[in-house]
């Protein structure tokens, strides 16, 4: 029995290595994906133990056995496709009704006929077209657009990620890392992928030394063809062949096991989050305050207000859909522009980027494109792969400026570069729980972005936008104040966010207007962005400077004084009037 085999069965549970045994499948990408799918201590669990296979010795045992009950054994696969189509079932669960499937087919002796019977036939024929997508579908890792296992020829990822496993998986990081997953309340088993990590390399090892063994006896089977002096060449020919075939079977076993234990790990390994910046805090912590122009607002709904003023009509298309009107509408157009205005004036370039990506964008931000709280997924036509090929809304935000530079080398002279974009972003109803505008599922914003070469000057850009952000609120008169946000509200690609909030008379509370977002290299290591000529991936840093729905919402509700209206008089218009 080949390492290869000695190490899978070690690692079974002891029913799972008796049948694994007994059907010898340690080469079956099923029987692989059921074993990386058990747990640590599944695997440290039991020993391998000389035994009768359980689950199919009254099939398999006989000689004599029919492919009817044999192929009935194996019927499974079929209904396990439809039973488990709420996709609520592990892979573990299809693969242990399915656990003989791949193997124990071709062995069954066709006596007197010379085709496979036709339901065998049709079962080879389910084989080859649902294995792939089932395997996807009810796999216990979620398959991702940024990665896509070499054993799978069906489709290509548009990009090759490169995760740096050996530094990000050291004993002197670890430490770090459970820090940084600790701190941002993350339930994510590192000991677990540390475990798979280590039994990939040693699949690694094993892979490597197989392949150099090959390569050996292919050269040396080069030099015999060209050696006709010498007497035993036939006889080294045969010796080498022999070993050769040998070579090629072990390596035909362990290809399997070394794609499941990749594809495993580096799934799991894409979503750890990026580092903690030192300045993110435990909690979040107010920094900074304008208390903006007097007001005594007395606490009316800008919604009651502005249906009263005439101002903005609710439309029959959704529950959050509006339309501003008269003033409001004017207002909204003068805010694009100020904002716009002073963003360009500190050295941003206007930017037109896209609102519709690809799952491999979303995925490359570290978004759950499953999540409908964090983006809208379009209709997809294609079945197969459609959870990591398909359209995506969101509108002008991060995903616009990372969709521009994937795939990207820029030269290093060229950097920093800052870009700002005015455009609609597109947030998702489930995840709003504010009233009329300040919940406004579609809104204009006006967002800033910056790119360069490390980590420093990332932070300078960071607090560069930041007080962009914080002079265009002031320029507005509302009540606002900056906020450091805690390590456990930050998102998988932020290592440091600060928001910027107005104040809401009506709820009595702050609503965010604008943040700024610093995220390292982590968009950039996904989606291969790179500055040239080093190679190293790009740090970003990207943030909006103004939501226009929020804001009109607090400026109407800051008009509004003891049953009388006057739209107030904004500093930054006033000014300039």
């Amino acid at each position: 029995m080949t390492l290869l085999k000695l190490k899978t069965l070690s690692s079974l549970s002891y029913q799972q290595a008796v049948h694994l045994h007994h059907l010898k499948t340690a080469q079956s990408w099923n029987a692989q994906a059921c074993f990386l799918s058990l747990s640590l201590s599944q695997r440290q669990q039991v020993s391998v133990k000389p035994s009768v296979c359980t689950q199919c010795a009254s099939v398999h045992t006989a000689s004599s056995t029919s492919w009817q009950r044999l192929t009935k054994c194996n019927l499974n696969f079929a209904w396990s496709v439809s039973q488990f189509a709420d996709k609520q079932q592990s892979w573990q669960s299809l693969t242990n009704c399915n656990l003989n499937f791949d193997r124990s087919l071709p062995i069954v002796p066709f006596k007197g006929s010379r085709s496979p019977p036709p339901l065998l036939y049709q079962i080879h024929t389910a084989r080859e077209t649902h294995l792939k997508s089932a395997q996807r579908a009810y796999s216990t890792v979620q398959p991702s657009s940024l990665f896509v296992s070499g054993a799978d020829d069906s489709y290509q990822s548009p990009v090759q990620v490169k995760l740096d496993l050996e530094t990000l998986l050291s004993a002197q990081n670890v430490d770090k890392l459970r820090r940084n997953l600790n701190a941002r309340g993350l339930d994510f088993d590192l000991d677990q992928l540390i475990a798979d990590y280590k039994l990939w390399q040693e699949v690694d090892e094993l892979k490597t030394k197989l392949e150099t063994q090959r390569s050996s006896i292919s050269k040396a089977m080069a030099v015999l063809v060209k050696d006709k002096k010498s007497e035993n060449v036939p006889t080294r020919k045969e010796e080498l062949t022999k070993r050769g075939k040998a070579v090629k079977e072990q390596l035909r076993e362990t290809m399997p096991l070394w794609y499941s234990a990749e594809e495993k790990v580096t799934l799991q390994s894409l979503k750890l989050p990026t580092d903690l910046h030192p300045l993110a805090p435990e909690a979040d912590t107010e920094v900074d305050i304008y208390k903006g122009a007097a007001s005594s607002a007395d606490g009316t709904s800008h919604i009651q207000i502005a249906e009263e003023q005439g101002l903005l009509k609710f439309s029959n298309v959704g529950p959050r859909a509006a339309y501003l009107l008269g003033e409001l509408a004017e207002l909204e157009q003068s805010l694009l522009h100020y904002a716009a205005t002073v963003v360009r004036e500190r050295g941003f370039s206007p930017f037109a980027g896209s609102e519709i990506f690809r799952t491999v964008v979303v995925e490359g931000c570290g978004m759950d494109q499953r999540n409908a709280e964090e983006i809208f997924t379009l209709h997809q036509r294609e079945e197969d792969h459609q959870d990591i090929n398909a359209y995506h809304l969101k509108g002008n935000s991060l995903l616009s400026y990372t969709a521009f530079f994937a795939k990207t080398q820029v030269k290093a002279e060229r950097l920093p570069m800052k870009f700002c974009s005015i455009g609609r972003h597109y947030g998702s109803p489930t995840a709003q729980d504010f009233p009329g505008l300040y919940g406004a599922v579609q809104s204009n914003r006006v967002t800033m972005f910056a790119a360069c070469a490390c980590g420093d000057t990332a932070t300078e850009l960071h607090d560069e936008m930041v007080g962009v952000a914080w002079d265009i609120v002031q320029g507005l008169g509302l009540p606002a104040r900056k906020l450091l946000v805690s390590a456990k509200r930050l998102e998988q690609s932020e290592s440091l966010r600060t928001d910027i909030e107005v104040w809401a008379p009506s709820l009595q509370q702050y609503v965010q207007m604008g943040h700024v977002s610093l995220h390292n290299d982590y968009p950039s290591s996904r989606l291969l962005s790179r500055a040239q000529p080093q190679g190293t991936p790009l740090h970003m840093v990207c943030g909006v400077v103004l939501d226009v729905a929020r804001v009109l919402a607090s400026i109407l509700e800051h008009s509004g004084t003891q049953g009388q209206f006057e739209l107030m008089k904004l500093p930054c218009l006033h000014s300039k009037s």
